[in-house]
């Protein structure tokens, strides 16, 4: 007969748990499977964020959008072990819409979570794999589960998949502890407002100045919402920052096909200014510094 452990015990329960605060965001699982190295789900999401728990909401609706979790335990001896290949899988699949989290339950129950931008990076320094293929996740950066924060950020990444992965410092800012540095704030701002003043070139420049104030104006409204400093010396930091990475940096910004497919400057830019506050929403306004 076989024995089993206390830490096999509370490790199963913490698997349950994430299958649990699932639910709880009022996700429907479409299927789950299970094997000795974790569990698999595939959830069907609400169309707006919503805490189960706390929502006196008796019926939600489901949109077409959905997400994958992977959940795998974690010993006091080791991190987990990934394929970086089987991550590498994942990342394509949130480029083609179906953003996947990997889910981290220690040997108490309690559980992390890395998003699909830490997976892509965790790609990158991974060292070469073993016979088996898996590499230690030592390195993969890793998020503290708080229910209502990860419903939005979930929300967040069904929507924008390919516009986060993009984003360098969006991911980090949604997880911040505490404040997040405006200048950050400002730089993610920046990136989306580069690449929509490229795409929009041709349509402002015969607006001369005036049409570069407008869109400069436009953008920094979006940061206005986070109630930060002056809105004057926002919006010079912020210019200064579009004017560098066009003409000393060369840096294209954010695609806009990474977020909108219209084809027309200004339903672009409305479709840029919804992905900002969305993103603002949770990062809410404790970003204030």
């Amino acid at each position: 007969m076989g024995n089993r452990q206390r830490q096999q015990y509370l490790g199963d329960l913490g698997e349950a748990e994430v299958y649990r605060e699932l639910l709880h965001l009022g996700a429907s699982i479409n299927y789950l499977t299970q094997s000795d190295s974790g569990w698999d789900l595939h959830l069907h999401l609400p169309s707006e964020p919503v805490d189960v728990v706390r929502s006196p909401l008796k019926t939600w609706t489901l949109d077409g959008r959905v997400a994958h979790v992977q959940v795998k335990k974690k010993t006091s001896r080791a991190a987990p072990k990934l394929d970086p290949e089987t991550a590498r899988g994942w990342v394509t699949g949130t480029r083609s819409g179906v953003p996947t989290f990997l889910f981290v339950v220690d040997e108490e129950g309690d559980f992390e979570y890395a998003t699909p931008k830490s997976l892509s990076e965790w790609i990158g320094q991974a060292s070469t794999p073993p016979q088996d293929g898996k590499v230690g996740t030592s390195r993969l950066r890793t998020y503290s589960y708080a229910r209502p924060k990860f419903g939005r950020v979930l929300h967040l990444w069904s929507h924008y998949p390919n516009a986060l992965l993009g984003l360098s410092k969006l991911d980090s800012a949604l997880h911040a502890e505490g404040d997040t540095d405006s200048t950050d704030i400002l730089e993610i701002v920046a990136d989306v407002a580069v690449g929509w003043l490229a795409f929009a070139g041709l349509t402002y420049a015969d607006e001369g100045a005036q049409g570069w104030e407008r869109a400069i104006r436009t953008f920094t409204g979006t940061v206005d919402e986070l109630g930060l400093s002056e809105g004057w010396a926002r919006r010079e930091l912020l210019r200064s920052a579009v004017e560098r990475r066009q003409n000393y940096d060369n840096d294209p910004g954010l695609s806009v096909a990474t977020y909108s497919l219209q084809s027309d400057a200004q339903n672009c830019l409305d479709d840029a200014l919804q992905m900002l506050r969305m993103a603002f929403r949770v990062i809410g306004t404790d970003s204030r510094r």
